[in-house]
């Protein structure tokens, strides 16, 4: 068993493995460590880049996992089995990570006994610009379960950016879905609620690098709506989390009004935003929210008191669909 081992999906990354990988061996400062690359099927040069890159390093345990284009989240799931690390850390081929005392962060992680170690964000926008994403609310020196920092609103998104003992992730039969985009935070979401300990540190390892060619950026019909489908199962899996699993109460409450808050932006979307898509299509999300047990719901509480009095409107077919004639009439 090794240390650590960082799991990277890359599918037509040629602009970007150089990059993400030279970051890795130049900021990783622990000897026992290895990359699992697994190509999604890259009809680019991305293997040829990658082959080279591997000659050019024989020195470091880099291996290189070839599967037909399946998606980020069976690409994941396959490193996941592939890993020996006993602890792994998720990167995406366009992002990279930054120089931190890693060695110092590994032996923080084995002396708490953690489930997980998140670290800041460096995240930059489309036009070069970078802020410091990370959660002030949390001491770095401080050990929490996984249900305290949800309910301290610990930011459920990426799974990237945090060290994860894979012992756990094995123990609970963490995957990642591979039927919606999105599929970082559903993952998270299901994963919180079980760490016993975990922390939240102010150091900052990741890069999220701008990609205007990413998936989720896509403007086609066909991606916006497989992206608000996500959104339903994302809300879908904050029910299912909170009626099945033995949750204390309040995390119970919190993932209800959660899913409620995200059903509200779903359905306000579908009246205000989203021009690309014509009635019938939004009409059809309606249906697949309905089919998902998600619409209408029972519960009306949100994470604030407007999207709550949003919701006590929209949560009716009838209303709802009348809006969308309405505002489509306007539009066209």
């Amino acid at each position: 068993m090794c240390k650590l081992s960082v799991i990277i999906p890359a599918y037509d990354a040629e602009k970007f493995v150089i990059r993400c990988l030279d970051s890795v061996l130049a900021s990783i400062n622990i000897n026992d460590y290895e990359i699992i690359i697994i190509d999604d099927g890259s009809t680019d040069k991305t293997i040829e880049i990658l082959n080279t890159y591997v000659y050019n390093h024989n020195d470091t345990c880099i291996r290189i996992i070839h599967q037909e284009n399946s998606g980020q989240g069976v690409a994941r799931n396959k490193g996941l089995t592939l890993a020996n690390g006993k602890y792994v850390m998720f990167l995406d081929i366009d992002d990279s990570i930054n120089p931190i005392d890693f060695d110092y962060y590994y032996h923080v992680a084995e002396s708490k006994n953690l489930d997980l170690l998140r670290f800041a964000f460096k995240v930059y926008d489309a036009e070069g610009h970078f802020s410091i994403s990370q959660m002030l609310q949390f001491n770095d020196n401080k050990v929490y379960s996984g249900q305290e920092a949800v309910l301290m609103d610990y930011t459920i998104g990426s799974a990237c950016g945090t060290l994860f003992r894979r012992d756990f992730l094995i123990k609970f039969g963490f995957n990642f879905r591979d039927d919606m985009a999105h599929e970082d935070c559903e993952f998270m979401l299901r994963l919180l609620p079980k760490v016993n300990q975990m922390m939240v540190s102010s150091a900052c390892l990741y890069t999220y690098c701008w990609n205007a060619n990413s998936t989720d950026r896509a403007k086609s019909v066909r991606n916006i709506v497989r992206l608000k489908q996500s959104d339903i199962l994302v809300a879908e899996s904050y029910f299912v989390t909170a009626d099945k699993e033995s949750l204390d109460s309040p995390i119970k409450k919190y993932y209800h009004r959660k899913g409620n808050s995200l059903l509200t932006q779903f359905l306000l979307s579908l009246i205000c935003q989203t021009k690309q898509l014509s009635l019938n299509e939004k009409k059809r999300l309606l249906s697949f929210a309905s089919s998902q047990g998600v619409y209408p719901t029972i519960s009306l509480r949100t994470l604030s008191w407007k999207t709550t009095l949003l919701l006590f409107f929209l949560n009716r077919p009838m209303i709802e669909k009348s809006l969308l004639r309405l505002f489509n009439r306007k539009r066209n």
